[in-house]
């Protein structure tokens, strides 16, 4: 047995790499050129880096303002809408109107009440009191005064005469709509339904 095997001993410097082998590989390595791919960067951050907003802190910063005017503009409570003011009511009550829109206007639509500044319009307004009160024919006038105020004219229907049908009253405007049920006519004309049904 051998106590020193020849594989185990060092190759001379000159055996080791004047061979003509190694010499092809160094002479097919002289004209490699390593190729540096950049990384991917997503459009997101390219969109980032192009309106120069590439620090992290930046990108907070904006985050944060952002977080503060969706805050102000959707969940706080100074764009809703209080102040109501009402005109061109005679048969219903003031404070009736407004427990109507109040009402009305805690309910949400996403995350922003429905009596925000940004969402209560005259259209919304006008289809809340012509629903719940029956009297009212249509809003007139609305406007809203910036940050949380509200003006709006009403007009309510004229009452015609009181229709009598099965047994029960109901109120009939001057345009013939029959407005809402009556439990007593109350001096106003009468007419009776000669055809029973409800």
């Amino acid at each position: 047995m051998k106590i020193f095997s020849s594989h185990r001993r060092k190759l001379e410097p000159k055996r080791r790499f004047g061979g003509r082998e190694f010499q092809n590989k160094v002479k097919a390595q002289l004209n490699y050129k390593r190729v540096f791919n950049q990384p991917r960067v997503g459009w997101f951050n390219n969109l980032w880096y192009k309106i120069g907003l590439g620090s992290k802190i930046w990108r907070w910063s904006v985050f944060v303002v952002f977080v503060l005017i969706f805050y102000f503009l959707v969940l706080s409570p100074r764009f809703v809408i209080a102040n109501i003011k009402v005109s061109g009511n005679s048969q219903i009550n003031t404070q009736q109107i407004l427990d109507v829109l109040n009402h009305e206007g805690n309910n949400r639509i996403f995350l922003m009440k429905k009596a925000s500044f940004f969402l209560m319009s005259r259209g919304m307004v006008n289809k809340i009191l012509t629903t719940n009160i029956p009297t009212i024919k249509s809003v007139t006038e609305y406007k809203r005064i910036w940050p949380n105020s509200a003006e709006l004219t009403v007009e309510e229907r004229t009452p015609g005469f009181a229709l009598r049908s099965n047994g029960k009253y109901f109120l009939v405007d001057d345009e013939g709509t029959v407005v809402k049920p009556l439990s007593d006519p109350e001096g106003l004309i009468l007419a009776d339904d000669t055809v029973i049904e409800d």
